[in-house]
């Protein structure tokens, strides 16, 4: 994974690996740019209202709906809940569009049993904004295929490549960097959760 040559930032494998496009001072021809580079300048994920009312400011007005399908479509956004998008520099994982897709990768890389509270609060701790009550769908729906299994204790991978989890299936170098920086987030979010519980 590549870093912004210019202010460090941890660019996404959507991203173009020569920097920001704000730090490179490129003229932002299309729609999805003006959304990408509110988005690197700001220090976490945000709603769509939001992105569009910081465009608006840079005189770019847009519909809510066609913006809304921009940051859904758009590889170097990366979802952080309904209706809630950042980038990769913002700590989010690339390509995942569901509550469910990311706690499976975060299953994976804590490599032991959570419960479905340490869950939550992993995803939380990351950037992920959303629902406690749709924490249980979401990961039943990942039980019905297959990619994790519950038990008396928690939840646990079950051993599935995460690549199409992710959408990376044909970059298996980023694959590994998007899981290894998984691992480091796991770790403090759950050390971070027992400081708090003690």
């Amino acid at each position: 994974m590549a870093r912004c040559p210019f202010c460090d930032a941890e660019l996404g494998p959507g991203e173009d690996p020569a920097g920001c496009l704000t730090c490179q001072g490129r003229s932002l021809r299309t729609n999805p740019d003006w959304a990408v580079a509110m988005l690197e300048e700001v220090s976490g994920p945000i709603a769509v209202w939001d992105v569009r009312r910081l465009l608006g400011q840079a005189g770019k007005h847009v519909g809510p709906g066609s913006l809304q399908v921009w940051l859904s479509a758009d590889y170097r956004t990366c979802w952080a809940g309904p209706s809630i998008y950042g980038l990769y520099r913002h700590g989010l994982l690339p390509g995942v569009r569901d509550m469910g897709s990311a706690a499976v990768v975060y299953l994976a890389a804590a490599d032991s049993v959570l419960t479905q509270d340490e869950i939550y609060f992993v995803l939380r701790h990351v950037g992920y904004r959303d629902q406690s009550t749709s924490m249980y769908l979401a990961l039943r729906r990942m039980a019905d295929f297959g990619l994790i299994d519950y038990g008396y204790e928690g939840w646990t991978w079950a051993g599935k490549p995460l690549a199409p989890i992710v959408g990376l299936e044909d970059f298996p170098d980023e694959v590994d960097a998007v899981f290894q920086r998984a691992v480091a987030q796991v770790s403090m979010a759950l050390e971070e959760r027992e400081r708090r519980l003690d």
